[in-house]
């Protein structure tokens, strides 16, 4: 489902019968993004965003969504118990659910429980129950997931659960030709499906690369226009090369360290150590060029520019260590 249908959905959301909506996908398909959109934008009610990280019973999530919501007040005497939280107690507005509730007629809040897969407990039952409580006390919840990097056991147990306990199950495929053209404008010039593949439709990749493609654009437009006019794929071999930097900077798994070479390159570990003195950047820059070189040469790319190792490096070292020094001293060549 694309971007605009979910947001729609989710900016109507209040005003369906759907009371519990997972919205799962893998790591980069920009949920977060879709999250802060709906959040900055949607003013029928109150929202409250809550993380799953390193939570391991039900009992924290009630304390910590207790603690969003109540942040001046003293949680120990406040909170309810988390087996039966949500009872209705008509006078006694310390309680979690008075907290939530204000009419009947539309849901009084909207709880976002993220990071499914960081929940650190498979019982997931009392999770589903738990959320059916907050619905009870008139709240709408959205259960944000990456369900492929759960277990097998886990997620078997979890998948057992879901066409039950969900009114509805959304997923995030938020990318469009058109999308990337209005979002990642300087990007869009320049991508082609080969480039695409490579940032694997991961809009963190994504936005790391158009900030730093940008980046380069203007701090060195008018020395970049120069090399550009004797090399007509100059701005795509750059937006190459800051393409494997920043997936190498995610640790991408198809960028390894034993993609090295047998021989030691002391051209670019001489020059690093010269700046920085760091022989770890070195070997990274040195993973980065053996896999771009090998794509190139296994993919019969045409991606390939003189002194390829310095165009990486430069990249690398202003991105990572906000060192200018190689991408003037390579500037100064063309």
């Amino acid at each position: 489902m694309n971007k605009e249908y979910l947001l729609n959905y989710l900016m109507n959301y209040y005003k369906f019968s759907d009371n519990l909506i997972l919205l799962d996908g893998p790591w980069g398909s920009g949920k977060t993004y879709l999250l802060n959109e709906f959040m900055k934008s949607f003013n029928k009610c109150k929202v409250i965003y809550l993380s799953l990280l390193g939570k391991r019973s039900v009992d924290e999530i009630n304390t910590s969504l207790f603690m969003e919501i109540n942040h001046k007040h003293i949680v120990d005497s406040l909170v309810p118990s988390a087996i039966n939280p949500l009872l209705y107690l008509e006078n006694n507005k310390n309680n979690l659910d008075f907290s939530l509730k204000i009419n009947n007629n539309n849901p009084s809040a909207i709880v976002i429980l993220d990071d499914l897969e960081r929940y650190a407990s498979s019982d997931f039952d009392t999770l589903i129950s738990y959320c059916q409580n907050l619905i009870r006390s008139n709240a709408k919840v959205i259960i944000v997931s990456n369900i492929s990097e759960l277990g097998g056991g886990t997620r078997h147990n979890f998948e057992l659960s879901l066409e039950k306990a969900f009114d509805r199950i959304l997923y995030a495929e938020l990318f469009t030709d058109n999308l990337i053209k209005s979002k990642y404008p300087n990007l869009f010039k320049y991508l082609d499906e080969y480039l695409i593949s490579l940032i694997n439709n991961n809009y963190r990749v994504f936005e790391k690369c158009n900030y730093l493609f940008t980046y380069l654009i203007n701090k060195y437009n008018n020395e970049f226009l120069k090399i550009s006019k004797n090399c007509k794929d100059f701005y795509k071999i750059l937006l190459f090369y800051v393409i494997n930097i920043i997936k190498y900077g995610y640790r991408d798994p198809f960028i390894r360290y034993e993609l090295i070479r047998d021989h030691i390159d002391y051209r670019i570990e001489g020059e690093v150590n010269n700046i920085i003195n760091n022989p770890k950047a070195a070997n990274e820059i040195k993973v980065i060029l053996d896999y771009c070189l090998n794509y190139n040469k296994n993919d019969n790319m045409i991606y390939q520019l003189k002194d390829e190792y310095q165009l990486i490096t430069a990249i690398y070292m202003e991105y990572f260590y906000l060192n200018d020094t190689f991408m003037k001293d390579l500037l100064k060549k063309y």
